[in-house]
């Protein structure tokens, strides 16, 4: 067997544990972490792939946008920038319509995260929510985006500048979850968790306090400082950090 043969093969044993987490009807309880270790994988058979001679770049494209998503789902979201960036590389050469009708998603998403990353540095650095000018910020984040000519330039700043809004608006994170050193330890994490809580636990409407305040200690047991959600967004209702 070829290294590429040997390398496809791993894609589609990784690819297919991943589908077989994420779809199985346990989803619920199971959660998208278990995928972790196999994601991780995934990504570097790609990587490996991407640049063997006679790769398929429209299937790169679409497993990187794939994997984009279920990293956002874990979350990690360094490797879901990376996989959004790798996706759109492939459709800025790809010859197919359908493929290259994907860019303006793929742009928009990698700014997303991008700009996501940039807004949690900032606000533990400076203490302070992003008001104003302070978008700008975020955009200037994600300018060196770009599609190979198959946008204009001002199409592209527009969604940068989407995508920077929006990330705005969405709850910010601990940028100590940015880290190898959190990537790490996420497939431990969540399992450890997890198995601390039953069924009807985990389907309270309050249960992402409890959770927090699980992850919380654990990583402060593996020295890692971390801030919940609910400390770092005030306007969330219902539990104290």
């Amino acid at each position: 067997m070829t290294q590429k043969e040997q390398t496809e093969a791993r894609i589609v044993y990784d690819k297919t544990k991943i589908d077989e987490i994420i779809q199985s009807k346990s989803g619920e309880t199971a959660r998208p972490h278990t995928a972790y270790p196999y994601m991780a994988d995934l990504l570097e058979q790609m990587k490996l792939y991407k640049d063997m001679d006679g790769a398929d770049i429209d299937t790169c494209c679409m497993i990187f946008e794939y994997l984009g998503e279920q990293f956002t789902y874990v979350p990690y979201l360094p490797s879901a920038v990376e996989c959004y960036m790798l996706a759109l590389d492939c459709a800025k050469v790809s010859e197919d319509k359908t493929v290259v009708g994907e860019i303006p998603e793929l742009v928009y998403m990698a700014a997303k995260y991008r700009n996501m990353i940039a807004r949690d540095r900032y606000i533990v650095q400076n203490g302070v929510l992003l008001v104003g000018e302070d978008e700008n910020m975020l955009y200037d984040a994600c300018r060196d985006i770009e599609t190979g000519g198959r946008m204009s330039d001002d199409e592209v700043q527009n969604l940068i500048r989407h995508a920077a809004l929006t990330a705005k608006k969405s709850l910010t994170a601990d940028p100590a979850e940015h880290t190898p050193e959190y990537a790490e330890l996420i497939f431990d994490l969540h399992e450890t968790i997890f198995s601390a809580f039953d069924d009807e636990q985990m389907k309270k409407d309050d249960f992402c306090f409890a959770f927090w305040a699980a992850k919380k200690a654990y990583l402060a047991n593996h020295g890692i400082k971390w801030q919940t959600p609910a400390a770092l967004n005030p306007s969330l209702k219902g539990h104290r950090a």
